[in-house]
This record gives C-alpha cells, structure tokens and sequence, in this order.
C-alpha cells in the first residue's frame, strides 16, 4: 500500500479513530494514584517538620484535599507530662471533583503532584502532649481522583471517587 495512494478521507478517519482511542479508550486502563511520604525518622523537641507529600498517576485528575497525622497512643513512647497529642488535620482544603465527560483531562500522560505540609511539634510541646521517645503513627492522605474504568457517561454525572492512603512512621524525639 502506497500512502500517497490513500484518500484524504481514509487518513482524517483514522487520525480520529486514533484520538478516539487515545482520549476515550486508554483512561480505561488507568491504575489508581499511588502516594508517597518522606517522613523523617529523627526530629527535635520544639521543632516542627515538614513532610512533602507526593501523588502519582496516569493522568492529573487528582486532588488531595486533606492531610491527618495520626499517632499511636499505645505504640508511641513520646508523652508529654499531658499525654500525648490527637489527630491532627495538617492540610484541609475544598476537594475538587470529576463532574460530566469534559469535566476531567482526558490525557493520558505520567503525572505526580508534590505537596508540603507542617506538622506542629513544637505546639504540642508547649501544651504538654510530646515529649522524648518514640513516635509512631501513621499519615492519612485524603483525595479526589476520576478512576479509569467507565461507568455511566452523561453531561453532569460525577465520576469522582474519594480514598485515602496511609503512610506510618516512627520518628525518634530527642530533646535537643
């Protein structure tokens, strides 16, 4: 087959069929976002510490809207002469949402978005609830994000999905 031989027709039908696969047909295939913490594994009493917080996926369809760093009380050595400090939302925001068929990016492309969030140690050791040992726990990571299997297609349907990944940690709390 020649392709100077090929009609105009024939060449514009299968560009379409190709972005027609390309938009529509691949985010089919799409695994879900993965998250990762870089959480340190030391800090210090009256120091807070900044945690990036990253979030791959296929596409940009994705939207973390909440952040809770969460301690074992039983597991954590690190009391204060108050105890030790509650669940702490560290990022909340308005969650962004997959509403209708052209409400998302349909492109198909590696995708990570990175995120900082403070965690105040040095406000819970003022108020008594952290002191020296062990920390653990665990980092919720709350988002949005559009799946990548179909479901119903419809000018205003919502195809958002929320989950929540957990990251532990277990950082050692020295005085100074």
């Amino acid at each position: 087959m020649n392709l100077a031989s090929l009609e105009p027709k024939h060449i514009v039908a299968g560009v379409l069929g190709i972005l027609f696969l390309y938009l529509f047909m691949l985010p089919i295939a799409w695994p879900d976002p993965e998250v990762e913490a870089e959480i340190p594994v030391n800090a210090v009493i009256g120091q807070d510490i900044q945690i990036p917080i990253t979030i791959s996926a296929w596409h940009s369809n994705v939207d973390i809207y909440m952040v809770r760093f969460y301690t074992d009380y039983h597991g954590s050595t690190a009391h204060g002469p108050e105890g030790l400090f509650n669940p702490t939302p560290v990022l909340e925001r308005e969650a962004r949402r997959f509403v209708g068929v052209w409400g998302y990016n349909h492109m198909t492309f590696p995708w990570s978005e990175t995120i900082y969030v403070t965690v105040p140690l040095s406000r819970f050791a003022g108020e008594g609830l952290l002191g020296p040992g062990v920390l653990k726990g665990k980092v919720d990571v709350n988002f949005n994000y559009r799946p990548g299997h179909v479901g119903r297609y419809g000018p205003a349907h919502d195809y958002t999905q929320q989950r929540m990944l957990s990251v532990p940690f277990e950082i050692a709390i020295a005085e100074r």
